[in-house]
């Protein structure tokens, strides 16, 4: 209903760039090291992506979006990462300052037109739930984008478990702070912009 459905890498044409968006990580200070989360799903579906041919160039977009700055710049921290794996520099693309979806969308088209007017297919890869406001925030900025799903939390069929109608699960509550999240936050997008 609310998500996305997740499409198979088969059903994919090939596009000039897959545009990652943030949230995927985390900074542990003291360990001096990135610290993946839910949302790393994104990234590991871009890499795969990027492998297979589907895309070209790999877009890590974001700075953080915490209040307060914790260390973590994910979009350049997340490249040297990638490189160090042997991805090419080259082919990788990042957009560093932006801490939102709308600041995601806004300064990822501004860094398309002007600095790589010649491509021309976006494949924007985030999670199931996240991606109604997403597409309409890139959209908002004409940056067309074809929807690329990541870590879904409910598929096109549903299964149920006996223990699933009658134990209380903490992870349905933080399901549903997220939709919320995500309802509220397309509606406010919907009216401010």
């Amino acid at each position: 209903m609310w998500e996305f459905n997740a499409v198979k890498k088969t059903e994919i044409k090939h596009h000039d760039v897959g545009l990652v968006l943030g949230g995927m990580f985390e900074y542990d200070n003291d360990a001096d090291r990135l610290s993946i989360r839910r949302g790393g799903d994104r990234i590991w579906q871009a890499i795969d992506l990027y492998k297979s041919k589907k895309i070209d160039k790999i877009c890590i977009i974001g700075k953080h979006g915490d209040v307060i700055d914790k260390g973590l710049k994910e979009a350049i921290q997340l490249k040297e990462l990638l490189v160090s794996w042997g991805i090419p520099k080259i082919d990788i693309i990042v957009e560093t300052e932006s801490r939102n979806t709308n600041e995601n969308a806004k300064f990822t088209a501004e860094l398309m037109q002007q600095s790589y007017p010649h491509f021309d297919s976006f494949l924007l890869i985030t999670s199931a739930r996240h991606m109604k406001r997403a597409k309409a925030s890139f959209e908002n900025y004409n940056l067309e984008v074809t929807p690329f799903s990541t870590d879904q939390y409910v598929g096109k069929e549903r299964f149920y478990t006996w223990d699933e109608f009658i134990i209380p699960s903490v992870d349905t509550f933080q399901g549903w702070f997220g939709l919320i999240k995500e309802v509220v936050g397309y509606v406010g997008y919907m009216v401010v912009y």
